[in-house]
């Protein structure tokens, strides 16, 4: 009973009427330790389809507030992880940087603005193919990621985040992990410089290189060993846990994966892809893997990106789905883009405003789950559009939330005696 008062307090924070808010006083969500469950929210690749994951993040963030009834929460407040790649890496990198008053600078629907606006500055339309060297350059990439983030690091985010980047002169994975900084603190980079290595798409911008703490990065785009970065979210969180165990004590068993919530977005596939034969291949020499002419695609780039991405896809519904704990996975993709949306690069307004409302309508859809013996996409058999799969994640990030709030305020109690 000597706890009331507090947990009066935490239900108020919780509950206080929009106008009555204060930003400045939202805490962070408490660590894992005073949970139930690990969230994790995965962002895939995809250029300028980023705008649909982004448009689906601003309905999730509605609803966390509609239940919270408290407009100034925002997507870092309920997820332990945010893991990104390419353009999902940014979209972490700007759901978690924290502004002067240490909250988050950017809401879910100034993101969607961010590629509405940048996207013709970044990949200019009228830039034609260029076989000798990368179509764009990433000067501006460069810039309005410098002038959004300024000197904030990795270390400085307000949840953990998880970003996917290859380093071409170490032929070796990168992933700049908050869980790695202790015994890596070279990754502990500029969340600029990040967001633009693990943009850095073959032959579409040039590989970045930096120097952190007395290291060289040679990077370009995580999206060639993980274009969904979830299985690697899920990864760092199973080392943590075998390293420091204490922090994640609702996990008994290293394989509960009912003791995971995941939810990972997806950036929309085309209906057709570019379909290759082996009849094909038989002209084909090192350029025309690089540059088809009949497709005017990379047959190479259409093969490292959608191959990896099918098999994180493989491994993370047959984890979920083996282990019982499908209903704490939550993939929201689809394969019905036009070509023209399927650009990672098409950055003419109209299609701009056709993938935002692709995201809108996604959302009406029927949720789709991965078939581990197809590599297909197929409706789940209750017919549950991901809208109401959406909202009932966003009720347990709720739950979850409050209960950590709770938790932690009684044992304050407790250790004051």
């Amino acid at each position: 009973m000597a706890s009331y008062p507090f947990l009066c307090v935490v239900s108020l924070l919780l509950t206080l009427p929009p106008y009555l808010s204060v930003a400045t006083h939202i805490p962070k969500l408490p660590p894992p330790s005073h949970g139930t469950i690990v969230t994790i929210l995965s962002i895939d690749g995809g250029g300028l389809r980023g705008l649909i994951p982004a448009v689906i993040l601003r309905r999730l963030e509605a609803h966390l507030q509609e239940l919270a009834n408290n407009k100034h929460l925002r997507i870092a407040d309920f997820f332990d992880v945010i893991a990104g790649t390419s353009t999902g890496g940014l979209i972490a990198e700007m759901l978690t940087a924290p502004d002067s008053n240490k909250q988050p600078l950017f809401d879910a629907s100034q993101i969607v603005q961010f590629y509405k606006d940048e996207a013709a500055n970044i990949f200019p339309p009228s830039t034609p193919s260029n076989l000798v060297k990368p179509k764009y350059s990433n000067d501006y990439l460069r810039h309005i990621t410098q002038k959004m983030l300024n000197q904030t690091r990795l270390n400085d985010t307000l949840t953990n985040v998880v970003i996917t980047a290859f380093d071409m002169k170490q032929l070796s994975p990168t992933l700049f992990s908050n869980y790695k900084l202790n015994e890596m603190p070279q990754l502990n980079a500029l969340l600029s410089d990040i967001a633009v290595a693990t943009s850095a798409a073959p032959t579409y911008l040039p590989p970045y290189r930096f120097e952190n703490a007395g290291q060289q990065f040679h990077m370009i785009d995580g999206g060639v060993i993980a274009t969904n970065p979830g299985l690697a979210a899920l990864s760092e969180v199973t080392i943590k846990k075998r390293k420091n165990p204490e922090m994640f004590p609702m996990m008994k068993n290293p394989n509960d994966y009912t003791k995971f919530l995941l939810l990972s977005l997806g950036c929309g596939e085309a209906a057709v892809k570019n379909e290759y034969s082996a009849e094909d291949g038989d002209s084909w020499g090192a350029l025309k893997y690089v540059f088809n002419l009949k497709t005017s695609a990379s047959p190479l780039i259409d093969f490292m990106f959608d191959g990896n991405m099918d098999m994180s896809e493989y491994h993370l519904a047959s984890l979920f789905q083996g282990l019982n704990a499908e209903d704490n996975y939550l993939r929201i993709q689809d394969n019905s883009l036009t070509q023209e949306m399927a650009q990672m690069d098409n950055s003419k307004p109209e299609n701009l405003q056709n993938l935002e409302n692709f995201g809108e309508n996604l959302l009406k859809n029927v949720t789709k789950r991965w078939n581990v013996n197809t590599f297909k996409l197929e409706e789940v058999p209750n017919k549950v559009t991901n809208e109401v799969n959406l909202k009932r994640m966003a009720k347990i990030l709720y739950e979850e939330r409050k209960r950590r709030l709770e938790r932690m305020a009684n044992r304050k109690i407790q250790s004051r005696g």
